[in-house]
């Protein structure tokens, strides 16, 4: 069990930083005119497919393996287990950030534009907020 706690917390530091780059770069991209645009979908499109993306899928299967062989449902779904109802909403919550900043890679890699920055500026603080909850609901464990 040790193993797959490991690897979700190494593999949620690689999914989370790629986010935070992500909705940093995307704020940039707006921004530049169209060759330069044109490198950082390059750049974001390899970000999202090579290190988000599989960063996500295996924190999540390392986080169901760490689930099932620690309890499931008797241990997460007792008294006192608010705090992992709590976690996993964020989690969701940065699932649908992560296949938000997809949607917007794709549209801007088929189709430049430029656009105010302050959409990916508020994922970036989203995602920023949403690390910070998960961070603490699993280590303080508040509830």
């Amino acid at each position: 069990m040790r193993w797959f706690l490991a690897f979700h917390i190494v593999f949620f530091i690689i999914w989370a930083g790629a986010l935070l780059d992500l909705t940093r770069i995307l704020g940039y991209h707006v921004k530049e005119e169209l060759p330069v645009q044109q490198r950082l979908s390059a750049m974001e499109f390899r970000m999202f497919w090579f290190v988000a993306t599989p960063g996500m899928v295996v924190t999540i299967l390392m986080g169901l393996f760490a689930f099932f062989s620690g309890g499931g449902v008797q241990t997460y779904f007792g008294s006192g287990a608010l705090w992992f109802h709590i976690k996993i909403t964020f989690v969701l919550l940065l699932i649908s950030v992560h296949f938000l900043l997809g949607k917007n890679i794709m549209k801007l890699r088929a189709q430049p534009e430029k656009l105010a920055p302050g959409r990916f500026k508020a994922l970036h603080g989203l995602t920023g907020v949403f690390l910070i909850a998960i961070i603490i609901m699993v280590m303080v464990r508040p509830f």
